[in-house]
């Protein structure tokens, strides 16, 4: 479904700028080892645009850490290669609400937190041990290399908390 709304979103960009001249969709940049897909850049105003997909339930959570330092990243890869960015916005958009369940996040582009997002994947990329677990074992076990069910050799994830 995510991948149906970036669609349908760069579809509707492309129709007011066919010459691709007002807006960069779906851009690719890198700068050294580093490699990002950029859903939508205005080069006349530096805004950085990220699309969301998220569940109703989840918008209280947005944006996370993680979100905030992807899309700090994308500024800091436009600035490496030339470009002036000035905000970055995140847009969650629900695909299980509509579009009063739209939430949108903006702040100043700052190139500190992008280093400071850089400094933790390298430590991470660097790491030979599990790191505490962050999400729910239905997550992890999915998605973190370090997961272990039996947690003898890695993470277990966060057990979900039941209230009686």
């Amino acid at each position: 479904m995510g991948t149906a709304i970036h669609a349908e979103i760069e579809k509707a960009i492309e129709s007011v700028d066919p010459t691709g001249k007002k807006y960069m969709v779906e851009t690719e940049v890198e700068y050294g080892d580093i490699k990002a897909h950029i859903d939508l850049f205005v080069p006349e105003t530096g805004d950085v645009i990220d699309w969301k997909t998220v569940k109703v339930k989840n918008l209280s959570y947005f944006p996370s850490t993680q979100q905030r330092w992807q899309v700090q990243i994308y500024g800091y890869l436009l600035t490496k290669n030339g470009h002036k960015v000035n905000r970055v916005s995140l847009c969650a958009i629900a695909r299980d609400g509509d579009e009063r369940d739209v939430k949108v996040h903006t702040e100043d582009y700052d190139e500190s937190l992008a280093l400071e997002a850089l400094s933790w994947l390298e430590g991470i990329k660097a790491s030979t041990e599990a790191p505490e677990p962050e999400k729910d074992e239905n997550f992890c076990k999915s998605y973190c290399q370090f997961y272990d069910a039996s947690g003898q050799l890695g993470c277990v994830g966060l057990k979900k908390r039941t209230y009686r």
